[in-house]
């Protein structure tokens, strides 16, 4: 049987995330604000020429589609809700309610719930602090700005030099790297491990692929987000296993 130990290098372990989490993403911001008036200047004398680019990446490049761009939101957001309602929801439904009638028989269940959605919640923003400080880091111009046809009404100018890597791939293969690490770790059916899998690979795969579609990416972005979500995720997740202790069941 596991347990869930909440002693104090757990708490400083959490604590120390966090912490790198907040630094990551005031860098990033901070970093951002600074090279604003670079990226104007750049959008103004830089003439974009898509046989510069690497052949692989000119290859399937694209210009911007608007609809595909949304669409690519859609299903990041799926990807992490698959990801909630197999590790949070379904389990916290059948918990819960046990928990009410009896705190102590659901009491280590409880545990794992609340640590594994702040480990969840830590996974994101650590990542998310990486991504976007390697961003403003960079600076590589989008794909759609080789293509004058694209129609750019809406995006924000210091969004032009954001494209490796890929946020919303980043983002959707957290969702992968962390689901494929919870069952790893985790007592959970066969059926959940290839049903949740496979949605969430379905979901984080076609975020990519319309990222790249939609002209806001290269292919090398997207390929680079997916590594970087599921690596940097992964490794957060196995970090804090060490508080997942093995105690003997009452009675033994």
């Amino acid at each position: 049987m596991k347990s869930v130990s909440f002693n104090q290098k757990t708490f400083i372990k959490l604590g120390l995330g966090f912490a790198a989490a907040f630094i990551l993403i005031s860098a990033a911001s901070l970093l951002g604000h600074f090279s604003e008036d670079k990226i104007l200047k750049n959008t103004e004398i830089i003439e974009f020429n898509i046989s510069e680019v690497n052949h692989l990446d000119a290859v399937m490049a694209h210009p911007y589609s608007k609809i595909l761009d949304k669409i690519a939101n859609i299903t990041l957001i799926l990807a992490h809700t698959v990801l909630v309602l197999f590790v949070f929801v379904l389990p916290g439904a059948y918990t819960v309610p046990r928990a009410l009638k009896n705190f102590q028989t659901q009491k280590e269940e409880l545990k794992f719930l609340v640590y594994d959605f702040v480990v969840y919640l830590q996974s994101v923003m650590v990542t998310t602090g990486l991504y976007k400080l390697l961003k403003v880091a960079v600076g590589r111009a989008r794909p759609y700005l080789y293509f004058p046809e694209s129609v750019l009404t809406g995006i924000e100018t210091k969004d032009f030099f954001r494209s490796w890597p890929s946020g919303h791939s980043t983002l959707a293969f957290i969702a992968a790297g962390f689901f494929i690490s919870w069952i790893l770790t985790r007592n959970t059916e066969k059926k959940t491990k290839i049903f949740g899998t496979s949605l969430i690979l379905l979901f984080a795969s076609a975020t990519a692929v319309l990222r790249v579609f939609s002209g806001n990416h290269f292919f090398t972005d997207v390929i680079s987000g997916a590594v970087l979500g599921t690596f940097c995720t992964a490794l957060v997740y196995f970090i804090h296993q060490k508080a997942v202790e093995h105690i003997k069941p009452e009675g033994f």
